[in-house]
């Protein structure tokens, strides 16, 4: 996690990439990314139009929980019909490469992503984030 004071750069000087992930649970060992979005912002300004949302097929099919699906609405059809994780993980790495990625609850999207990673045989990816939530 990056503090803003020991970032250097003001931060409407980073390029900065909101991101949300949703998940099958909320267990990063054992629940798995149904849907990556993010959306970049530029000298403090929000990039709508550059935004980026994608549903993702599970590495391995499971049950996703009642209680998930109601928070996100991605139903298992829809998951089963997703473009691969591996796919759009690799998409999504080249749109927010460079980027300070802002998160809200880290402590799980970012061990969803390296979680996402380590069982697709990648190495632990890399990168800058502030977390919504401290």
């Amino acid at each position: 996690m990056i503090g803003w004071l020991r970032l250097g750069p003001r931060w409407d000087e980073v390029p900065l990439a909101a991101i949300d992930l949703e998940a099958t649970g909320l267990d990063p060992q054992h629940d798995q990314i149904l849907s990556i979005a993010m959306v970049p912002i530029e000298q403090g300004a929000i990039c709508w139009g550059q935004r980026w949302c994608e549903h993702t097929r599970p590495l391995v099919h499971e049950r996703t929980r009642s209680t998930a699906v109601t928070i996100h609405g991605i139903l298992p059809g829809e998951a089963a019909q997703a473009r691969p994780l591996a796919e759009a993980l690799e998409h999504f790495w080249s749109l927010v490469r460079g980027r300070v990625l802002i998160v809200h609850c880290a402590a799980l999207d970012v061990a969803l992503l390296r979680q996402a990673a380590k069982s697709l045989g990648h190495p632990t990816p890399t990168f800058r984030y502030v977390d919504t939530m401290e």
